[in-house]
């Protein structure tokens, strides 16, 4: 458009101020008028607010700044101005990745974030360096028939880009976010927040590691920890296993007690849940077992696989909604009566009919996303073996690895043996001293956690509190764990009380941004939430459970033969009402986080498919492995 070649002009010519002085205020940076993408889904009749987007001129290599626009980059920005009246300060919001942007629907996703802080904060959204609106990596021969070539991508990188790709990392990311933090910083009391989610929790640490950081920043919040020195790419197929069998042992195994936890364990009779699911995953590599019984009575032709199952238990596992289905899954196949043979044909046809492995039905890359930028990140940064702790794992021993797992994307474009072929080949930057550390900061900090995170898992969020513990201190951290969630707490810890408009993720984010300014989290929280989030319902018996089994199995019953019991009486009221036109309700600003949570899950669910997304694991555990 010419309007924006004019812009962007102009934003070249804000490069002759100093860079490294920080001298640039916001007022001198093109600030232009722009939508949220998707439309924001903002409630009516609420009040829209003022949004403005700017492509700021950046240097390729912050070591090395220069005005030659061949060594310059831009940096996209998108910000939700507060209400000038109940303004307190700056929000930065860092996304998952590496490899995403905010192009898809980032900002829509958490605007009602912006109405639950009573709009007093000019939230801001970047896409990182390398995707999206700012000078973007893209995806030159990354795909071959619908699936990721990291070879063929490795080729096509080195031969665009070369040492270019040397700029693209964590730490000029964090830098460029530090550069906007200072310019946009309206007055000397303003309070500066970062929320960090997946691996914007890694982009947050880093951050917090910047000389200078300390002196602008109030409090930062990691929302599924990528911890630093164990955030690994390869890893998801081993934490998708392990969560999978603590659903199993724990949850379902009894050990949680509670009447769903016993009630589950009691549906195996005298055996062990995961004895159970043992046997089953013997079976099926044995080509017997349900199967075979399937195969045979025409049910399910070519027969169920191994790999099926342990890819459709993948995408179970991640979803809080359908990772209920796991251990009936488990008890039909080890059970195979004819009603779950019916139950596990139709299951299996809507798999086979979903699942993309490839092909012309593969669908399309979403908005903004540049499997370059993920492969740079990724083997530069979050590869075993970089610094030689132990060997670097080839395609051996991926295999030998997943042959070991029960639950793993065997399928698919999210198989970690795609990542191996494009490693050698590709043009990896040289970390830097910050690499695998942990900062060292007086800034308050909020740990968040669900402890059925499959991509950022719970024992390396432990990890990253006691490092913190340690460079921090006890009185300026804190770690909450929230149960049943999924990755990143923020969407993925729904509560059972219908008045409350966030769930319990959001609930204490927003408290400790409430909160008075630098006060540590372990003095400012109210973790009442933590006993309301909606719990498993591994019975089958509300109607949201039913509903979707009714989907997956063509029975709303998870279990058939076993009849659940009644649904409890729920102990909440009806949420209140308000008979003002021009009121923002809390029911409303919930329907529109709600709507951006389902937002959220669509784009993580092609995640889980199509890349390896913000995993976490010790690089020793893998060795161990292999």
């Amino acid at each position: 458009m010419p309007g924006q070649a004019v812009v962007l002009l102009v934003v070249t010519l804000t490069w002759t101020l100093s860079v490294e002085s920080h001298s640039v205020t916001d007022s001198q940076l093109v600030w232009f008028p722009c939508t949220i993408d998707g439309g924001g889904l903002i409630p009516p009749p609420a009040p829209q607010p003022t949004v403005q987007c700017t492509n700021q001129s950046m240097p390729l290599f912050w070591d090395q700044p220069t005005s030659n626009s061949s060594d310059t980059i831009y940096v996209w920005v998108q910000r939700v101005l507060a209400d000038p009246a109940a303004r307190i300060g700056s929000l930065w919001f860092l996304y998952g990745g590496p490899g995403t942007a905010t192009t898809q629907g980032v900002v829509s996703q958490y605007i009602a974030l912006y109405y639950g802080l009573g709009s007093s904060y000019d939230m801001y959204f970047m896409d990182y360096r390398g995707v999206g609106r700012s000078t973007d990596l893209g995806n030159r021969n990354c795909l071959s028939n619908g699936l990721p070539d990291s070879r063929a991508c490795a080729i096509a990188a080195n031969n665009d880009y070369g040492s270019r790709l040397h700029g693209f990392t964590t730490t000029n990311t964090a830098r460029d976010i530090l550069w906007f933090i200072r310019a946009t910083s309206k007055q000397q009391s303003d309070r500066v927040m970062v929320l960090g989610v997946s691996w914007g929790t890694f982009v947050a640490n880093r951050l917090l590691q910047l000389p200078g950081a300390d002196a602008v920043l109030n409090g930062v919040i990691l929302d599924g920890v990528c911890t630093p020195g164990a955030c690994m790419a390869l890893n998801l197929d081993r934490h998708s296993d392990s969560v999978a069998k603590y659903l199993m042992t724990y949850y379902c195994g009894g050990a949680a007690g509670g009447d769903d936890s016993i009630w589950c364990r009691n549906q195996f009779s005298n055996s062990d849940p995961l004895s159970v699911m043992s046997a089953v995953f013997q079976n099926l590599t044995a080509g017997g077992g349900c199967a075979e019984i399937l195969f045979q009575s025409g049910l399910a032709v070519p027969k169920f696989t191994r790999a099926e199952l342990s890819t459709l238990l993948f995408q179970f596992i991640g979803m809080v909604g359908a990772r209920n289905f796991v251990p009936a899954v488990i008890f039909r196949m080890n059970r195979c009566n004819e009603n779950d043979q019916r139950a596990l044909a139709h299951m299996i046809m809507l798999f086979r009919s979903t699942a993309q492995t490839g092909g012309s039905s593969a669908p399309p890359v979403p908005p903004g996303l540049s499997f370059v930028h993920q492969y740079n990140i990724e083997y530069s940064e979050l590869w075993y073996g970089l610094r030689g702790e132990v060997p670097i794992p080839t395609a051996g021993d991926v295999s030998r690895l997943q042959s070991e797992l029960f639950v793993y994307n065997a399928l698919g474009p999210l198989n970690t043996g795609l990542e191996i072929p494009g490693y050698s080949l590709w043009p990896k930057y040289s970390v830097d001293s910050y690499t695998g550390n942990f900062a060292n900061s007086s800034v308050p900090l909020l740990l968040l956690n669900g402890d059925l995170d499959i991509a950022a898992p719970v024992w390396n969020a432990l990890r990253s509190a006691l490092e913190y513990e340690n460079s921090i201190g006890a009185s300026r951290h804190r770690i909450v764990v929230i149960p049943y969630a999924a990755h990143t707490t923020i969407g993925q810890s729904p509560v059972l009380d219908p008045t409350q408009p966030f769930g319990c993720g959001a609930n204490l984010i927003i408290q400790f941004l409430l909160s008075p300014p630098n006060q540590p989290p372990n003095q400012s929280l109210n973790l009442s939430c933590l006993s309301d989030v909606i719990p498993l319902d591994f019975r089958g018996i509300t109607p949201a459970s039913q509903l979707l089994a009714n989907q997956t199995f063509g029975t709303t019953s998870l279990w058939d033969a076993i009849p659940p019991p009644p649904l409890p009486p729920t102990p909440y009221p009806e949420p209140a009402t308000s008979s003002n036109p021009n009121t923002i309700t809390w029911s409303g600003v919930a329907i529109g986080f709600v709507g951006g949570a389902l937002i959220a899950g669509a784009i993580a669910f092609w995640f889980i498919r199509y890349r390896i997304a913000n995993t976490s694991v010790n690089g020793s555990e893998y060795n161990a492995q292999t």
